[in-house]
C-alpha cells in the first residue's frame, strides 16, 4: 500500500489492499452509510472466525474502531473520516478522498433536509479540525451553507452546533440572503436570536424587518426592532418593511412598526407608499392605521395614482370609504386623465359610484370626525374623573379668560354625566375640520356650476362665524338668522372680529369682502332655492376667494 493512502498500516502488513469505496446513495441509514463507506466491513462473519483460527494478529483501521457483537445485528462504534490524517501520508487530495469529501458533503446536505440533527451532529463531530473548517463553507447547488440548510430545516440544535464551531453567519446565498434573512422569512424567533447572538450584522437585521413584515411573524419584527433594527430601513427597490405589512395586511406588525417611528410617507422606486400599497389591496383597517399615523391621502405616484385611485381600479369599496372620510381628494386625475370615479364608471361598478360623491364624502368626514371627539372626550372625562388629568388655564390674553373659564365649567359639569348621555352631547358639537375639504371640492365644481358654488360658499362661511361667535361672550346678544347678515349690520360684530379678543384678529381686507357678501347672505335667504338664480363665474370665483382667507383665518384663530 502507498504511504499516501488515507489509511496506515504497520510496515510488515501484508493484507491486500481494499476495494474501492462504495457510492454513498443519500436513501441509506447512517449505519449503512459508514459501512458502504469501510472495505473491512464486507467481510463476513464467517470470515472473521477464520481469521481469528489461523492466529493472525492483523492491526486494526486506523481511521475507525469497530467492537464486534455476536449475535446481533451489526452495529458498531465507527470514527469515520473522509480527509487524510496529518500525520498520514502526504496529505495530498487524491480522486478518491475528493469523492469522499463530496459523499460527506451531500450526507450532511440531506441530513439537514430530513430534520436528523443527531446523526447530522455525531458525522459532524467525527472530522477532523481542517474538515470541520471546510464544511463550514461548503455550499449545495443552490449556494445555501451548512448553516442556511439548518435555518431553512428550522434546526436550531444544528445552528448551534455550527455557530459554535465559528460559522460566518453573514454568509450570503446565491439570491443574496443570510440565514438571518432565512429565520426571519420562516418566523424561527429561537434560531433569529441565536443568529443575532453570533454577530449578524446590523444591515442584516435590518434587512430580515422586510420578509418577517411580510408574512406577519410579529414576535420576529419585536426581537429584531428590540435589538435595534432600523425600521425605515428600505431595499434596493425602496421597499421598506412598512409598506410589505400594509400591502400583506399585517395589522399588527404595522402598528408595532409605527410605534418605533416607521415613516408612514415613505416612497419606494415607483413612488408607492404604505398607504397605497394598503388601499390597492384593500386593506381598510390598515389604510386607517396609516392615516392617523399621519400617512398622506393625496400623495401620487410617478404615474399620477393616489390610494383612492388605485383603490378604486381594483374595486375595493371599503378602502375608498375609509379614504373618503380622511379627505382624499376625489377629483385628482392619473396620467391618463382619469379621476377614481372615472375609472368606477368605466368599470360599471355602481356601488363605487354611490360612494364617490361630494354628499357621501363630507357624510363620511363627519361621522368620523365626530367619533374620533366622541372617543377622545370620554377618555378625558374618564380620566379627569380618576384624578389623572385637570384642565389648565387658558393661554390667550386677560379679555377672554371669563369666556374661556365659563367654557371650562361647562365641560366639567359634562364630565359628570353619565357615559351614554355625555356621548350623545358630544354628537352635536360643532365640526370645523371638513371646511377646508369642502372648500376644495368647491373649487373643483367652479367652472361647472358656478350657482351651486355660491350657495355652498356662503353657508359654509356662515358656518365659521357661527363656530368664532360660540367662543366670543361680548356677541351672545347679537342673535339672528345669517352672520353675514349679522356682521354687516352691527358694529360691534365688526369691532370684536378686529380685536385680539379672538386671539387672531381679522384682516380689514377680509371683513370688508364679507359684509359684501352680508347682501348677497340677504337675498338667497330671500330666495333659498337654488335654480331661483344663477350666478355667474366671477361671482363664485369671489366667494371661493373670500371663503379660502376666511378658512385661514378660522385655522390661525384655533391655533392661537
Amino acid at each position: 500500500m502507498d504511504e499516501s493512502t488515507s489509511v496506515c498500516r504497520t510496515q510488515d502488513e501484508t493484507a491486500p489492499p481494499p476495494p474501492p469505496p462504495l457510492p454513498m446513495d443519500e436513501s441509506m441509514g447512517l449505519a449503512e452509510a459508514f459501512q458502504a463507506g469501510d472495505p473491512d466491513q464486507d467481510m463476513n462473519e464467517s470470515e472473521e472466525g477464520n481469521a481469528a483460527e489461523s492466529g493472525l494478529d492483523e492491526p486494526r483501521h486506523s481511521s475507525f474502531d469497530a467492537e464486534p457483537t455476536m449475535n446481533m445485528p451489526m452495529r458498531k462504534k465507527i470514527r469515520l473520516t473522509f480527509m487524510p490524517e496529518e500525520n498520514c501520508g502526504s496529505g495530498n487530495s487524491t480522486d478518491d478522498e475528493k469523492d469522499m469529501q463530496q459523499q460527506l458533503q451531500s450526507r450532511l446536505f440531506a441530513l439537514l433536509r430530513s430534520g436528523d440533527s443527531k446523526h447530522f451532529a455525531v458525522l459532524f463531530n467525527q472530522q477532523p479540525t481542517r474538515t470541520k473548517q471546510m464544511l463550514l463553507t461548503v455550499k449545495d447547488d443552490v449556494g445555501f451553507t451548512l448553516l442556511m440548510s439548518a435555518v431553512k430545516a428550522s434546526n436550531l440544535d444544528a445552528c448551534r452546533l455550527l455557530i459554535a464551531h465559528h460559522v460566518d453567519v453573514n454568509e450570503l446565498n446565491e439570491k443574496k440572503s443570510s440565514a438571518l434573512f432565512l429565520a426571519a422569512q420562516k418566523g424561527l424567533v429561537s434560531i433569529t436570536e441565536c443568529l443575532i447572538d453570533a454577530g449578524a450584522s446590523a444591515d442584516f437585521q435590518s434587512a430580515a424587518l422586510v420578509p418577517a413584515a411580510h408574512f406577519g411573524h410579529i414576535d420576529v419584527v419585536n426581537l429584531l426592532l428590540d435589538r435595534g433594527a432600523d425600521a425605515n430601513f428600505a431595499n434596493q427597490k425602496g421597499t421598506t418593511p412598512l409598506m410589505r405589512a400594509a400591502q400583506e395586511g399585517q395589522a399588527a406588525v404595522v402598528m408595532s412598526l409605527l410605534r418605533k417611528d416607521a415613516d408612514a410617507n415613505a416612497a419606494n422606486m415607483e413612488g408607492m407608499t404604505a398607504l397605497m400599497l394598503a388601499s390597492q389591496r384593500g386593506h381598510a383597517e390598515i389604510a386607517e392605521i396609516l392615516i392617523n399615523a399621519g400617512a398622506l391621502v393625496d400623495k401620487q405616484t410617478r404615474q399620477g395614482s393616489t390610494a383612492l385611485l388605485l383603490a378604486a381600479k381594483r374595486g375595493h369599496a371599503s378602502a375608498i370609504t375609509t379614504l373618503l372620510s380622511a379627505g382624499a381628494d376625489m377629483f385628482l386625475k392619473d396620467e391618463r386623465d382619469k379621476t377614481a370615479l372615472d375609472n368606477a364608471a368605466r368599470r360599471g361598478n355602481e356601488e363605487l359610484i354611490r360612494i364617490l360623491t361630494i354628499d357621501n364624502q363630507q357624510m363620511l368626514m363627519k361621522a368620523r370626525l365626530r367619533k374620533i371627539r366622541s372617543f377622545e372626550l370620554v377618555k378625558m372625562s374618564t380620566l379627569y374623573l380618576h384624578g389623572r388629568a385637570q384642565l389648565m388655564p387658558s393661554p390667550m390674553g386677560h379679555a377672554a379668560q371669563p369666556t374661556r373659564l365659563q367654557n371650562h365649567s361647562w365641560l366639567l359639569r359634562s364630565f359628570a354625566l353619565p357615559k351614554p348621555l355625555f356621548r350623545n352631547i358630544v354628537q352635536f358639537l360643532p365640526l370645523a375640520r371638513t371646511w377646508s375639504t369642502q372648500l376644495r371640492n368647491l373649487n373643483h365644481h367652479l367652472h361647472i356650476d358656478p350657482s351651486h358654488v355660491v350657495h355652498k360658499g356662503i353657508h359654509i362661511m356662515d358656518e365659521i362665524l357661527f363656530d368664532a361667535k360660540l367662543d366670543l361672550r361680548d356677541l351672545e346678544s347679537i342673535a339672528g338668522v345669517g352672520q353675514l347678515v349679522l356682521l354687516r349690520d352691527s358694529a360691534l360684530y365688526q369691532t370684536v372680529l378686529c380685536s385680539y379678543t379672538v386671539g387672531m384678529p381679522m384682516p380689514q381686507e377680509l371683513l370688508d369682502d364679507l359684509r359684501q357678501h352680508g347682501d348677497l347672505q340677504g337675498v338667497l335667504l330671500r330666495y333659498p332655492n337654488v335654480d331661483a338664480i344663477e350666478f355667474g363665474l366671477t361671482v363664485a370665483s369671489k366667494v371661493l376667494s373670500s371663503l379660502q382667507a376666511l378658512v385661514v383665518w378660522d385655522e390661525q384663530r384655533r391655533r392661537s
